[in-house]
């Protein structure tokens, strides 16, 4: 990677933050002169790839991102072949369907295929997003499907933050529930990662056998009681399966 590609990706990076990032700290990131810094800010901001806020001179990511990140999303295999599925399955189900991918040591949401209703309330993952896998059940049925040196890793990489009472941290607890999680193919959340909120997921599976990614509905617990997991589970399950079958897994029937 060349001094100048490098210098765009971590100037972007710095500006991730909610608060964005000042000309001095990304001379600081970067190790350049401030001026330096100015003009690579300034130039990112004229290409939207920044935006300036002139009321205290600190960037953030420009819209021009937006727009990039959401090509990529919707480029992805993935993505396209989900989508199909999904939006076959959300009349069924009559909810809102997230999808999401491992990304290092967490998962992260790739998509969301909205289901117009009054009832319950979503609120929509924004892409792009990551939380860690032991607090959702896009996460659990991620990693239950993983390699066992994989998963091993990442219990022993990864600590296990408490989001909500409700939420895991006891690797024994976590190493129970994935072996639960292979063997019936379905993965809950019980307030784990939000109070008032309940989700199920299924895995999805590649070329390898190993889960991929997951797709999960999630509503509030008034609304996702455990007779109307029940009943999206079936649903769910087969839409999952049937991704896997189309991205060429061997172990969806």
């Amino acid at each position: 990677m060349s001094d100048t590609v490098g210098r765009v990706r971590l100037a972007l990076d710095c500006a991730r933050t909610r608060h964005g990032v000042s000309v001095i700290e990304l001379a600081t990131k970067l190790g350049i002169t401030e001026g330096s810094a100015s003009r690579l800010a300034s130039a990112l901001a004229q290409c939207e790839l920044l935006e300036r806020d002139p009321a205290t001179n600190r960037y953030s990511l420009g819209l021009a991102l937006t727009h990039l990140g959401r090509a990529a999303i919707e480029q992805r295999p993935l993505t396209i072949v989900a989508r199909r599925h999904l939006e076959e399955l959300i009349p069924v189900i009559k909810s809102s369907v997230s999808v999401a991918v491992p990304r290092g040591n967490r998962a992260m949401y790739l998509d969301f295929v909205e289901f117009q209703s009054d009832d319950g309330f979503t609120v929509p993952p924004r892409p792009g997003r990551t939380l860690p896998f032991h607090t959702t059940a896009l996460g659990k049925a991620i990693l239950a499907g993983r390699p066992a040196d994989e998963v091993a890793r990442v219990l022993d990489d990864c600590p296990l933050p408490e989001l909500t009472v409700h939420t895991i941290t006891s690797k024994e607890a976590l190493q129970k529930e994935l072996a639960q999680i292979a063997a019936q193919g379905f993965a809950i959340d019980d307030e784990e990662s939000r109070l008032g909120t309940r989700c199920i997921a299924a895995p999805v599976c590649g070329e390898d056998g190993y889960t991929i990614a997951a797709i999960s509905s999630s509503n509030s617990t008034h609304f996702m009681t455990d007779a109307r997991i029940e009943a999206i589970r079936g649903p769910l399950q087969t839409a999952a399966r049937r991704i896997s079958r189309a991205l060429g897994s061997p172990e969806s029937g």
